[in-house]
Order: C-alpha cells, then sequence, then structure tokens
C-alpha cells in the first residue's frame, strides 16, 4: 500500500518539477536577452 501511494505521489511531482525547471529556463533566456539588450544599447550610445 506505501509502494503505491509513493508512485502516485511521485507521478503528480513529476509534472511539477518539470513545469518549475521550464520556469527557470524561461528566466534564465529573459536575464541573458536583458543584459544583451543593455550591452547593445550601451554600445549604440557610448
Amino acid at each position: 500500500m506505501a509502494d503505491h501511494s509513493d508512485l502516485m505521489h511521485g507521478h503528480d511531482l513529476k509534472p511539477h518539477v518539470q513545469t518549475w525547471h521550464g520556469f527557470l529556463k524561461l528566466m534564465y533566456y529573459a536575464a541573458a536577452g536583458v543584459v544583451l539588450l543593455l550591452v547593445f544599447m550601451a554600445l549604440v550610445l557610448l
């Protein structure tokens, strides 16, 4: 019974973890994009 409960819990947890990793990846790309944009603006303005 305990094994079945653990299996269900793991199944419920996995999509949430994937979503979290996707969110972190999105934040990383957004941050990189902002940095590149700031560098580009600095090169153009200076």
